[in-house]
């Protein structure tokens, strides 16, 4: 992409076009913000704080935020499906919130069992979210019934996962100094 969204310690979060090298827009958030994605096609930014704050603004101006408060513990992860038509928000406690496209309802809930969850990340399909729990790397089918996979061989806590563009490889970087590649089933 050409965009840019980075946060600040003061809880501000900055819009950058990259080519141009411009400060396209800055939003001052009360807190600091924990997470940040963008959408499909960079049209809308999310961001999160550590109370449980989620807000959604235009991605090419930060303009129009709307802001919501999710209940339980602060919000640590978010990421956009493929499909652009939800927002999945992780909390410290685990638990998983599918934002719907009408913002102003409450989110869907899913429990994932895995206490307290460091990072997710959704395979290009959307048929596939990965969580990393401390050393613990599962696989749990998005939309559909299938069973949870479990990876194992990690020694230490999991900072990082990311799908390969074809979704059939799932990288996870950690605290340990090794990158591991998975086959996705």
């Amino acid at each position: 992409g050409s965009r840019l969204a980075v946060s600040t310690q003061s809880g501000a979060v900055s819009l950058w076009d990259i080519p141009g090298r411009k400060e396209l827009a800055r939003v001052q958030n009360e807190m600091i913000v924990t997470a940040l994605a963008w959408s499909p096609g960079a049209k809308t930014i999310a961001w999160a704080d550590a109370l449980g704050s989620l807000v959604f603004a235009e991605g090419s101006s930060g303009r129009e935020p709307l802001r919501f408060q999710s209940r339980g513990a602060g919000i640590t992860a978010l990421q956009f499906p493929p499909d652009g038509h939800s927002l999945l928000s992780l909390d410290r406690r685990g638990t998983l919130l599918s934002w719907k496209d009408e913002l102003g309802r409450e989110p869907l809930r899913i429990a994932t069992g895995e206490g307290q969850v460091t990072t997710m990340s959704c395979s290009p399909d959307g048929s596939w979210l990965a969580l990393a729990s401390g050393s613990a790397l599962r696989l749990h089918p998005l939309g559909r019934s299938g069973r949870v996979v479990e990876f194992t061989g990690h020694r230490k806590a999991i900072t990082s996962l990311a799908f390969s563009p074809n979704g059939t490889e799932l990288l996870r970087g950690g605290v340990d100094p090794t990158t591991l590649v998975w086959r996705v089933p």
